[in-house]
């Protein structure tokens, strides 16, 4: 038995965002939607605290490699009790480059938001929901008789955009959001009665992806192995495959086929051809 394997590679050049942006395009439910295209959207029937909503604040110039995990800005959750909530709001962001000296970037995504019945006590939620209350949220957070906190989280880290950069097709990954211990989380607890923020984290990293046609592993005498890169909306991607640390490019011939495009076809398979196999 040998082991076909499959990565992606990254590059450690330095590039410059002059800025993030985020505008919510539109909510899954909710009633009495105000703010949709701004930075701030809010929905539902008051029950004397006012409307629930979203708010995005992006972030001014960040230097960052390919893979560097940067702070894309901050994420606020107006979280008040009202009938007729949201379950969630798409988000563009747009990021503005100064190098590499290309146009700005759209990018969507779609935060979902677990609301809760509003029903229970701090002391009754179930561990999903959990802190209720921590600090340093302001009063009236901090009282027991709180209903349980709400959870948002995102339904897709990738978007199905993406960006070419020296012909070369990258997309923004959403990292998620630093929990109290420092770790990068995909979702974050919301108190009841208060404006909860959290700063968001992602990262620059290759769009392309890939997956194998047949098992990880393949038999020796099998009569060849597939792997598939599937680039996201960059028409401009090149793609090159190379097997294990070798810095020349994979060619076609007898043994390779697809060795410039998406799909790669190792034929005749044999002991010499277990290795790490990548496209970039």
């Amino acid at each position: 038995m040998f082991v076909l394997v499959f990565v992606l590679s990254q590059t450690g050049a330095a590039y410059t965002l002059t800025s993030t942006s985020g505008i919510w395009t539109s909510t899954d439910g909710g009633s009495n939607i105000n703010g949709l295209n701004t930075n701030h959207v809010s929905w539902g029937d008051s029950t004397g605290y006012g409307q629930s909503g979203l708010i995005f604040s992006g972030v001014g110039s960040t230097s960052f490699t390919i893979g560097q995990q940067i702070s894309l800005g901050t994420l606020t959750h107006e979280n008040f009790p009202i009938r007729n909530a949201a379950n969630g709001a798409n988000l563009k962001i747009t990021l503005k480059f100064t190098d590499p000296a290309i146009s700005s970037i759209d990018l969507n995504y779609n935060l979902v938001i677990d609301e809760t019945t509003n029903q229970d006590k701090c002391s009754d939620c179930s561990p999903k929901y959990t802190p209720c209350y921590s600090p340093p949220y302001h009063a009236p957070c901090s009282s027991d008789s709180m209903p349980c906190p709400d959870k948002v989280s995102w339904s897709n880290q990738q978007p199905t955009q993406s960006f070419s950069i020296s012909g070369t097709c990258y997309t923004l990954y959403i990292d998620g959001f630093k929990d109290g211990s420092g770790n990068v989380v995909n979702q974050f607890i919301t108190q009841e009665r208060c404006s909860n923020p959290a700063t968001l984290y992602g990262h620059i990293g290759l769009s392309t992806t890939a997956v194998s046609t047949t098992t990880p592993s393949v038999c020796e005498g099998a009569s060849s192995a597939t792997f598939t890169a599937t680039s996201v909306s960059c028409d401009s991607a090149t793609y090159k495959w190379y097997k294990n640390e070798s810095t020349t490019a994979l060619a076609n011939g007898a043994k390779y086929s697809g060795a410039t495009t998406s799909t790669l076809v190792i034929n005749n398979l044999a002991q010499s051809d277990s290795g790490t196999y990548k496209a970039v």
